[in-house]
């Protein structure tokens, strides 16, 4: 477990220290009657290092048809700025901007919908997941192309975040998933392991790989993706993430950290024979890590996890 401390904290609202004021006078006043005990925070002692901390899936699908307005916005982007919110994770479908077969046209609907969000990342200084969601559903399809696997997919992926990178300037993009859920939406491994070759060979054609890191396998509840990712793909990936969808029981009995623990040390271990040892259970810490990608940058630890359910507000909303 680790913990961070936040320096600026502040009161969120003028009612808090009233509030808080009658429990601070109880516990004072039973202190007097015991000894006290003394805690300290040593700052120098870092128990996670690369900590990014806790962020939020947050599209832009939808913004336009549900009526979203100009004010709506205004409060969303002093909410997230209150949040100090440091990551988000993004979808994007390829055919927000390949409009036909190799035509692209960056100023649809979706495209100046997702603008609008990469602007307040962009100016709030958040690091952004993009997601590709894939092109083999009715939903997503994208024009000329076949499936992940197609090379037209990687050209037209690179085509956009070419755009939205050197021509918009995102410079908050920092990693790219290639397709949300490989599992669900293609099913098959080499197919999607083929589209994240593409895709890394695309990249670095257009000398993107330095500003953009490729992250997968993006899997939820399959966890043989992650171990084959580690045994092949290795020397594609810059960081490994997943989904987890936690039930309440799981975070608050602890079996959702047990999980990320033995899911972390398998990425921390190279090689199929430690993957091997990891899988019977073991879960010691191995210092080493993975190498990045030949000219990708690896700014954190290996895992990016995207947790999903568990918390509750108040009232259940």
């Amino acid at each position: 477990m680790s913990a961070m401390l936040c320096p600026r904290s502040r009161a969120r609202s003028g009612l808090l220290p009233w509030v808080l004021a009658p429990s601070l006078l109880v516990a004072v006043g039973a202190d007097a009657a015991r000894a006290q005990t003394q805690v300290v925070v040593d700052d120098s002692k870092v128990a996670s290092a690369g900590f990014i901390g806790f962020g939020a899936e947050w599209d832009a699908a939808g913004y336009t048809q549900s009526g979203v307005t100009d004010q709506d916005y205004q409060v969303i982007e002093k909410r997230i700025r209150w949040m100090r919110l440091p990551v988000v994770r993004k979808a994007m479908l390829t055919r927000w901007a390949l409009i036909a077969d190799g035509v692209f046209d960056f100023e649809t609907q979706e495209m100046r919908d997702l603008y609008r969000q990469l602007d307040i990342c962009q100016r709030e200084g958040i690091t952004v997941f993009l997601t590709d969601w894939g092109c083999e559903r009715s939903w997503n399809a994208a024009p000329g192309v076949q499936d992940v696997s197609d090379p037209k997919y990687a050209k037209a992926i690179g085509t956009y975040l070419d755009h939205l990178i050197n021509k918009r300037g995102y410079t908050s993009i920092k990693y790219l998933i290639v397709v949300n859920e490989p599992n669900f939406e293609t099913r098959d491994f080499e197919d999607w392991k083929t589209a994240l070759q593409n895709v890394r060979a695309e990249l670095a054609s257009r000398h993107l790989d330095r500003a953009v890191t490729l992250a997968g396998p993006d899997h939820s509840y399959a966890e043989g993706w992650l171990y084959r990712s580690v045994d092949q793909l290795a020397g594609a990936l810059g960081a490994y993430e997943v989904h987890r969808y936690a039930d309440d029981a799981s975070v608050r009995s602890r079996g959702l950290e047990s999980y990320f623990l033995d899911q972390l040390g398998l990425c921390e271990r190279e090689g199929p024979e430690r993957r091997r040892q990891a899988v019977r259970g073991g879960r010691g810490r191995h210092e080493r890590r993975l190498a990045p990608a030949a000219g990708q940058r690896q700014h954190h630890r290996l895992l990016l996890w995207a947790v999903d359910g568990g918390l509750r507000c108040p009232g259940g909303s």
